[in-house]
């Protein structure tokens, strides 16, 4: 289960952070983002969670490395039928892009890439 409370500190917080401020700076944002988990959610449910993780934002990075992830199965798939498909990086970037944002991370990517690639892809080989 994931939630997006407080997401807007971790972004404020973040882009103040520095070397030197790093520390105090995460148990602000912790402070900041359990008070809003408290305001959203009723006690009795966060009650019921055995623990809260704390993530760091996505970089487009991290998002290029899940739809690599996300899309290793599809390049099993044409390898084994002794075909190779190659996505530029520019390509891949973009397709990353527009599956990230910076609030819902990249709850959208998979859309994205079924919508823009996969379903292409399909066409094709029909």
């Amino acid at each position: 289960m994931t939630s997006n409370a407080g997401s807007d500190k971790i972004a404020d917080n973040f882009s103040k952070m520095t070397a030197q401020n790093s520390t105090e700076m995460l148990m602000k944002t912790k402070d900041e983002v359990q008070k809003a988990l408290r305001e959203k959610f009723a006690p009795e449910f966060l009650n019921r969670i055995d623990e809260i993780v704390f993530f760091h934002p996505l970089t487009l990075e991290n998002v290029h490395q899940i739809a690599t992830m996300k899309l290793s199965t599809i390049f099993d798939h044409f390898r084994n039928q002794y075909k190779e498909l190659i996505i530029e990086d520019s390509a891949m970037f973009e397709l990353c892009k527009i599956g990230y944002d910076y609030e819902y991370g990249a709850r959208n990517l998979e859309r994205v890439l079924r919508r823009k690639l996969l379903d292409k892809l399909a066409q094709m080989e029909l």
